[in-house]
């Protein structure tokens, strides 16, 4: 499930909806990473210059905010994933013993960002 929102010529947003864990992704696609974590008010301590691509989990939510470089390469994706998953991981508790479920997860997740990322950067490139 998806929910585009915000109309910036920076970036596009979409929600990615995991029902099944209460769990929800924001994902940003920007054209200038720093840019957007700025005007999305966010404070953190991470050098803004040398990272590609960001994955915030907001404390004590169920949600994930992450942020993908328009040129997001298939390895930004599925890292950024690998660290969504272990969020969703760590909030529903389920620990890393069925590790059937922890691939099916992360694969789901990747599946799902890099659908997003694909359907932004459509969006970025035309508007």
């Amino acid at each position: 499930m998806s929910q585009p929102i915000g109309k910036s010529k920076l970036d596009k947003s979409y929600i990615f909806k995991l029902p099944i864990y209460g769990y929800m992704i924001k994902i940003t696609v920007s054209r200038d990473i720093k840019e957007s974590v700025k005007n999305d008010r966010i404070i953190c301590d991470l050098d803004l210059e040398t990272t590609s691509a960001i994955h915030f989990p907001v404390a004590n939510d169920a949600l994930s905010l992450l942020y993908l470089p328009l040129d997001a390469t298939i390895n930004d994706i599925a890292h950024e994933g690998c660290h969504v998953a272990q969020r969703i991981i760590e909030w529903i508790g389920a620990g890393y013993k069925d590790k059937e479920f922890v691939a099916y997860l992360y694969g789901h997740v990747v599946q799902g960002l890099y659908g997003f990322h694909q359907k932004a950067k459509k969006y970025l490139e035309t508007h």
